[in-house]
């Protein structure tokens, strides 16, 4: 329970930056629920960290919206005993996919050495957001909500 608790304080502090209104769920392990939208933004199921699409803000600029959502993925993986190095895929949603050069750019140093999986497409993101990310990890020693 205890890091569930601190997920969900470090998703309540990061939430107003994201534009999101996060709270706790009843599903098994972490879940992280915003009723407004109706979707969990993040989950563990067994060894694995699942995360939903994470908006940038509004009319963000791409490549000061990648280190936000990053930063946003590393502080919620670090809590749960992880880092970037344990993501295994990501995928990302551009609105304009004009934009795959810039965000490449802002991208790559997250992933320096063995970068994960990555796909990406052209999507409307909600909020006008110029890009969106989710995520899976794998959490070591197998953390979870009751560790």
């Amino acid at each position: 329970m205890r890091t569930l608790a601190v997920l969900l304080m470090i998703c309540a502090s990061l939430a107003p930056a994201l534009g999101q209104s996060l709270q706790s769920g009843a599903a098994p392990g972490i879940e992280v629920y915003d009723p407004q939208d109706g979707f969990s933004t993040a989950s563990v199921a067994g060894d694995f960290l699942y995360m939903s699409s994470v908006p940038s803000s509004a009319n963000q600029a791409v490549d000061t919206a990648v280190p936000e959502i990053m930063n946003f993925f590393n502080t919620t993986l670090t809590s749960l005993g992880a880092s970037l190095e344990n993501v295994v895929k990501v995928t990302v949603y551009l609105r304009d996919i004009g934009d795959f050069t810039t965000i490449n750019s802002a991208y790559t140093p997250y992933f320096p050495e063995g970068p994960p999986v990555r796909s990406t497409i052209q999507a409307a993101n909600p909020g006008s957001s110029p890009v969106a990310m989710d995520l899976v990890a794998y959490l070591p020693n197998g953390a979870t909500a009751s560790s």
